[in-house]
């Protein structure tokens, strides 16, 4: 599979909503009513940003971040920075990067960090702040019975508003200069979901096979107008069919 230098990886989300203001009780027909237009769009990255820090609509364009009215869903990856997991077809889930980290161990193996922020965009000329910021850390385990459990640890950095979490767990197979596909059974047994508490684990078996194998996990942060995910690709797991070895970390990540 192909890898590109690990530098910007930005993807983006805009969600419309329009905020109207000033509704004056009774105001002539012609009395002009000020409409801020404005709404929130989501940044997920690996960049240090600071609360309130503001970008132009230019700036947010550059950035390949939405900066534009979005009454539509709004996704953008710029891949040509980002280090690419593997070959997407329609068996396997989008989106999901190696961001690297650090292997601790033939058994555990933690990620960098993805920050999921939330941005306000309004004005004439438009402009863009960060309200919220949230960064997540992905730690992997390596236990018995050809289980991985996945830590997803959550910091708060800043911001008013508190978001709500959920996940999404895939088996990814390895398939050197080939197409990645889901585990066996099209993935059936081997992904789960759902909601997602801060400082909780989740376990998942990918079975006994003679293959290398990876988790994909996707943490989201839902908050009341916007949603973020951050889409971890985990690192690789040289499985075996013979259940009497123990199945480690591989020597290289993917």
């Amino acid at each position: 599979m192909s890898n590109t230098p690990r530098r910007r990886r930005i993807a983006a989300l805009g969600l419309g909503v329009t905020l109207a203001v000033g509704a004056l009780i009774g105001a002539s027909p012609t009395t002009a009513v000020a409409v801020d237009n404005g709404y929130y769009t989501v940044i997920v990255t690996d960049q240090d940003h600071y609360e309130g820090q503001t970008w132009t609509a230019f700036q947010m364009q550059d950035e390949g971040i939405n900066a534009g009215p979005a009454p539509e869903n709004f996704s953008e990856y710029d891949t040509s920075t980002m280090t690419e997991a593997f070959a997407v077809n329609a068996s396997v889930p989008e989106n999901f990067r190696y961001n690297g980290g650090a292997k601790k161990s033939d058994y555990i193996y933690q990620s960098a960090y993805w920050a999921l922020e939330r941005v306000y965009c309004s004005g004439t000329p438009r402009t863009c702040k960060v309200v919220d910021r949230y960064e997540v850390i992905l730690k992997q385990t390596l236990s018995g019975g050809r289980t991985w459990t996945m830590t997803p640890i959550i910091t708060k950095k800043f911001g008013p508003a508190s978001a709500s979490f959920s996940y999404s767990l895939y088996c990814g197979v390895n398939k050197p200069l080939q197409t990645d596909t889901l585990c066996a059974g099209g993935g059936a047994g081997h992904s789960k979901s759902g909601v997602f508490d801060p400082g909780n684990t989740v376990s998942q078996a990918f079975g006994a096979a003679n293959n290398r194998v990876y988790p994909m996990m996707s943490i989201s942060a839902l908050w009341s107008n916007a949603t973020a995910h951050a889409r971890f690709r985990g690192y690789d797991v040289c499985n075996s069919s013979n259940l009497s070895t123990i199945v480690k970390l591989c020597s290289k990540a993917y």
